[in-house]
């Protein structure tokens, strides 16, 4: 009323305070008298420059190889398969050798089961949270650090400007030529003292531009400290943000609804929760994914992920040169066994290309025609079945996978 919100004397509100002002200085594009919200439009330019529309790779930030050898940036790639539609393109977190060219890609991984599992483990630690009733202390416990913080930025600033000034001054000290002493000198003697002079003089100044340097950046921290809410109080506020927005995010769904929870927000409450999730290959179909929560009583969770379909992982000349030389005479077991990270329908596929007929052999083949040895082995140690991997009986099947186990 009158280009101000009423709160007394007014009907009873539909939606509480908080969420109301939420939605319209985060969520709306324009306030209520009709003009632009210019965070909405920053907030909107900055998610299109940093993550792809379609499949925001929302853990890129916090993502890590658990192998050294390898690194894990996003990637885009062209969607194949009967579900594609012509020129659709997806987002994939790709495994690549450290020091090798962008091309030389070991394996991918969808963003999509990825931010999946990692929402889906988010919102059963929220439901099952107990509130963070100690917030008040963890927030209290994080002003006092980020003052001491400050008090130690700020002591060293003020170092850093004592001896800036103590160096310009030393640099105008210097610039005062005693003409007396100069009339008393040999031309040796004034060459050699306006060499030392030179010397020192690039001495101090590069000493000044460390000093500099080591200034703007102890300020840029200051400044970042200065507008940075606790880490408790990010954690509360998102967490009932989360809470609300449920009923409308089922678990099927890998996002949040864009009207409920923008897609610039996803790396910040990703932010907010998260230390690092650690990322690595155990099989051609199964992968382990590692989070290592910020809040301590969380800990840390390991995920064992199952990828339906038929990765695509390059043959090398080596596992080219053992299907050459045994395919033709040995039974599904014995070449599985020499080439323990291919399935037998993978295996019959890449004979097939090279035109290698398979002789008559004794059938005593039982492993899983879809799966490699490698992925039968990782099948053993978590103690699930064929069937019921098969049957879908105690998983978790999200964006075309499965998270078939999990432990803290």
């Amino acid at each position: 009323m009158n280009d101000q919100i009423v709160r007394f004397n007014n009907h009873l509100p539909i939606v509480d305070e908080g969420d109301f002002l939420y939605a319209i200085e985060r969520l709306s594009p324009t306030y209520l008298d009709g003009t632009l919200n210019p965070f909405f439009a920053t907030k909107r330019s900055f998610y299109l420059k940093q993550h792809y529309a379609q499949s925001p790779a929302v853990l890129q930030n916090h993502l890590v190889s658990l192998d050294a050898d390898f690194t894990i940036p996003p990637r885009t790639y062209a969607k194949k398969g009967e579900d594609a539609e012509e020129g659709e393109t997806g987002t994939g977190y790709g495994f690549i050798p450290r020091g090798c060219s962008t091309n030389s890609l070991k394996y991918r991984i969808a963003t999509e089961e990825v931010d999946g599992f990692f929402f889906y483990l988010l919102k059963q630690k929220l439901q099952t949270a107990e509130g963070f009733e100690d917030y008040h202390e963890r927030e209290q416990k994080e002003k006092e650090e980020r003052a001491n913080a400050l008090g130690t930025l700020d002591m060293q600033i003020v170092a850093c400007d004592r001896a800036m000034k103590k160096l310009t001054k030393r640099l105008v000290q210097l610039s005062t030529i005693d003409e007396e002493e100069e009339e008393d000198l040999t031309d040796e003697q004034r060459a050699e003292k306006e060499k030392q002079e030179k010397e020192l003089v690039k001495a101090i100044r590069d000493e000044y531009n460390r000093f500099s340097s080591e200034h703007e950046a102890l300020t840029r921290r200051r400044e970042v400290l200065l507008q940075q809410t606790s880490q408790s109080q990010k954690r509360r506020t998102y967490k009932e943000l989360i809470l609300k927005v449920l009923t409308y995010w089922p678990d099927a769904q890998v996002y949040p609804p864009e009207a409920l929870i923008p897609p610039e927000e996803l790396p910040m409450i990703v932010d907010t929760f998260v230390t690092q999730v650690g990322l690595d290959t155990l099989s051609p179909h199964f992968y382990k994914m590692v989070i290592v929560w910020r809040d301590p009583a969380w800990g840390e969770d390991t995920l064992i992920c199952f990828r339906s379909g038929n990765p695509a992982i390059q043959w090398s000349d080596e596992e080219d040169a053992i299907l050459r030389a045994h395919y033709p005479t040995t039974t599904r077991d014995e070449i599985m066994r020499l080439l323990p990270m291919r399935s037998y329908a993978s295996i019959q596929s890449r004979a097939s290309f090279y035109t290698i007929r398979k002789m008559r052999t004794h059938n005593t083949e039982h492993l899983p025609y879809g799966l490699s040895l490698q992925d039968y082995t990782v099948m053993q140690e978590i103690g699930m079945s064929v069937e019921a991997l098969q049957s879908g009986q105690g998983v978790v099947n999200l964006a075309g996978a499965s998270l078939v186990s999990l432990s803290a």
